[in-house]
């Protein structure tokens, strides 16, 4: 309902749906962290856009080893620790440039992500960049991925280097 205001810890935890449209009022409610953990049966997730802006919570995707579709409103302004870690079958993400924070392990074990576009101008400062968020919790990073940027993008150079095995 319109009326809502939280939505608590694991709320949809373990559910079994494929599909996932989440409305504009999201913005304007509390989301809990590991809110669809372990949803195991979802493919894909189409956040409508908002007027607010709001964060994805912890862990909010952990586990969804089926996800491999995901559409993000430009409300979205971080992605906290995990958002989407251990979604494995995740091979592609379009970033929102109004994105500016990265929690640690954002894409840890999402061993087939191999594209992200990210559509920021300038990157964010280092402190909400963090190279462990494509580490999971041992120490295990993504072995290869490609980044696009747009056209004329400022202050990548630091982020762009992860070092020599990646």
């Amino acid at each position: 309902p319109n009326n809502l205001q939280t939505i608590g810890d694991s709320a949809f935890a373990e559910c079994k749906f494929s599909q996932l449209n989440l409305p504009s009022c999201m913005s304007s409610i509390t989301l809990g962290e590991s809110l669809f953990k372990n949803c195991k049966s979802l493919k894909t997730v189409v956040f409508s856009n908002s007027a607010s802006t709001f964060a994805l919570p912890k862990y909010i995707f952990y586990g969804c080893r089926l996800l491999e579709s995901v559409s993000l409103s430009s409300a979205i302004r971080s992605f906290q620790e995990g958002a989407f870690y251990n979604c494995a079958n995740l091979k592609e993400i379009n970033i929102p440039a109004s994105v500016g924070y990265f929690g640690n392990y954002v894409f840890g074990g999402c061993n087939n992500l191999t594209k992200i576009t990210y559509h920021a101008l300038e990157c964010p400062n280092s402190s909400s960049l963090s190279l462990s968020m494509f580490y999971n919790k041992n120490n295990q990073h993504i072995s290869s991925f490609t980044l696009y940027i747009p056209k004329g993008a400022k202050n990548f150079d630091n982020w762009l280097y992860l070092g020599p095995d990646v």
